[in-house]
């Protein structure tokens, strides 16, 4: 199956745009990281330890105790990344997408409900593609994502809920 790319008249195909959207969406959360270390940097100079200095003097004293946590965090921090990049995706593709909900389940966070502005095969490939990438990357099977296509008239009975906002 040919797959078209879309012009936006810029020149730039929709494909770049969205790759550059997620990179920018990375290169924010690296920032970030970067930050919190630095601000802990700095604490640590003045005899302060925050959170973070804690957590690896923890390690550092009791490398294995702390990999329970550790992993925790890194798993955390992970679904934190995949919804970013689900949700950019999601905003992304919003032409075809009435309401987005995250819902939590009790088996994974990253369990997404979908009304669609017509619910047709179309309008569901375009959703799907994003796994004909996510289901390339190894961390998928550990990671999972869910999409559900929910009529208009269930939503209200979606349980934990957060709207995804558009825009």
């Amino acid at each position: 199956m040919s797959k078209l790319k879309k012009n936006n008249g810029t020149g730039i195909d929709n494909d770049d745009e969205q790759l550059r959207a997620i990179l920018v969406l990375f290169k924010s959360r690296l920032e970030s990281y970067s930050q919190d270390a630095s601000q802990s940097y700095e604490l640590l100079k003045l005899g302060a330890k925050d959170k973070l200095a804690q957590d690896l003097e923890k390690t550092i004293k009791d490398p294995l105790g702390s990999l329970s946590d550790v992993t925790d965090e890194i798993d955390e921090k992970i679904k934190s990344i995949i919804d970013t990049l689900v949700r950019s995706f999601l905003t992304f593709k919003n032409d075809f997408i009435l309401n987005a909900y995250k819902s939590n389940t009790s088996i994974n966070n990253l369990y997404y409900s979908i009304v669609l502005k017509e619910d047709n095969i179309e309008n569901r490939n375009a959703i799907f593609e994003f796994f004909e990438v996510y289901d390339l990357i190894d961390i998928s099977t550990k990671y999972p994502v869910y999409f559900q296509f929910t009529p208009l008239s269930l939503v209200d009975n979606i349980k934990s809920k957060e709207e995804l906002l558009f825009g």
